[in-house]
């Protein structure tokens, strides 16, 4: 058999990276950040607790990777909605976005929004979260203001608000059917129905490996 080539080995590495986050994604979000251990990681994972040192040096490191992961998929949100002309088209995917990655993602939804009720518990993730919900606001009010929806920082707040109450009903209560309701409510907020928009997926890109 040949030696493996450096494009395999890369390969290799990443799918083990991705397959110990998994794993730590799954954990943290059933059992908490602080239950789990990284021995339970590395048996829910398939490997060897040694694999995930080589990978992470530390418990916080997986969550931070975890975190990273899911801001990678809202920055592919937002490079798509950027390839949107229509105002409302990119309020579309906005709405959209938001509630299909609660409905594809629970684990990433209840650990995101179980930290976000803790973020004194992560003093080294609080900078990076708290700049992203930061950085959302002004992009919607600019949607707002282009779409000509009246009172569009008031609108950005309330946006904001209704989707981590959403969240935290959501990850409380486990009702698709709450999530499809607001859906059809913001779409009749902001007339959104029969609005095109490309495809997309909520997905991370740990649940895509």
């Amino acid at each position: 058999m040949s030696p493996r080539t450096e494009k395999q080995l890369f390969q290799i590495r990443e799918q083990s990276k991705a397959r110990i986050l998994e794993a730590a994604l799954k954990l943290f979000a059933e059992q908490g950040y602080h239950k789990t251990s990284i021995a339970q990681i590395a048996k829910e994972a398939g490997v060897a607790k040694g694999l995930i040192y080589n990978y992470f040096q530390k418990k916080e490191d997986l969550m931070t990777g975890i975190i990273h992961h899911g801001m990678e998929a809202s920055a592919g949100m937002i490079q798509q909605m950027e390839a949107i002309e229509d105002p409302k088209g990119k309020i579309k995917l906005l709405v959209d976005y938001g509630i299909d990655f609660m409905l594809e993602d629970a684990y990433h939804t209840r650990l995101m929004f179980g930290i976000s009720l803790q973020l004194q518990d992560f003093p080294e993730l609080e900078p990076m979260i708290r700049a992203k919900y930061e950085s959302y606001t002004p992009l919607m009010v600019e949607f707002f203001k282009a779409a000509g929806i009246p009172n569009p920082e008031s609108e950005a707040l309330f946006m904001a608000a209704t989707f981590d109450g959403l969240g935290i009903q959501y990850v409380v209560m486990n009702d698709t059917q709450l999530l499809e309701k607001a859906r059809k409510a913001f779409y009749e907020r902001y007339d959104l129905e029969g609005v095109e928009i490309p495809s997309f997926t909520a997905q991370t890109e740990t649940d895509k490996s």
